[in-house]
């Protein structure tokens, strides 16, 4: 637990924090699970700059894969085969230096990433429509009649 993100943010003593002020907002604590078998982040994750704080990462329960309703995560995406994915950027699994200490390591080139987020999807029988849990369909859709309407009106003249 840390007072601010910031590389040296001292660590806070859970019981000198007042937690009534956090429960009310008026206090913010920076809480980050470290690095061990047991972090929920799993073995790897791969950093991308974007102002949203998301980037790739593993997972040690797999079985997160097996559900249809995998939005567990805040925002962040979980990698079924992460190992296989760093073997595949950098040759092998990277491995750090100790287990339970953090370590960055760069690639020696970026790596474009694009991420496509869909709520529909065809299948064999049709059609399938699933939740849209980040609420992003209202405004595609929006945008979408918009422009129909114009070429139906420019259509019309």
């Amino acid at each position: 637990m840390f007072a601010d993100w910031s590389p040296g943010a001292p660590p806070l003593d859970p019981s000198t924090v007042d937690w009534q002020a956090v429960k009310d907002g008026t206090l913010d604590v920076r809480v980050r699970q470290g690095p061990g078998g047991g972090n929920s982040m799993g073995k790897i994750k791969f950093m991308m700059p974007n102002k949203f704080g998301i980037y790739l990462h593993d997972t040690p329960d797999k079985s997160v894969f097996a559900k249809d309703d995998r939005w567990i995560s805040n925002g962040c995406i979980r990698l079924q085969e992460a190992p296989r994915l760093a073997a595949w950027l950098f040759g092998a699994m990277p491995k750090g230096q100790n287990p339970d200490a953090e370590e960055r390591v760069d690639l020696p080139e970026p790596v474009p990433v694009f991420v496509t987020y869909f709520t529909v999807e065809p299948t064999a029988a049709g059609i399938m429509f699933r939740a849209d849990p980040y609420g992003r369909d209202p405004a595609v859709l929006a945008r979408f009649f918009v422009e129909e309407r114009q070429l139906a009106a420019a259509r019309q003249q």
